[in-house]
């Protein structure tokens, strides 16, 4: 369940990406990192919400940033796809 709530593929899912090729590769690649980016989203506001040591909390800002703008731009990526 917590492997589920931070974003990470399961075993299957890694599996069935190394079958893949070209767009059926990305279309299943994608969303897969999109949830991954996702997880580490939440745990960084997690630190910034609970979190007191002041580096730790602005590599968690600096992280969030970061990820969220991935995450767009994977969304986009994953609409041009197919």
């Amino acid at each position: 369940m917590m492997i589920d709530m931070m974003g990470m593929a399961t075993q299957a899912e890694l599996d069935l990406l190394e079958t893949l090729s070209d767009s059926a590769f990305d279309q299943l690649f994608l969303p897969l990192m999109i949830d991954h980016h996702q997880g580490a989203v939440d745990m960084c506001v997690q630190v910034m919400t609970h979190g007191q040591e002041p580096v730790l909390q602005s590599m968690a800002n600096e992280m969030l940033t970061t990820q969220s703008t991935q995450i767009f731009q994977m969304q986009a990526m994953l609409a041009g796809v197919g």
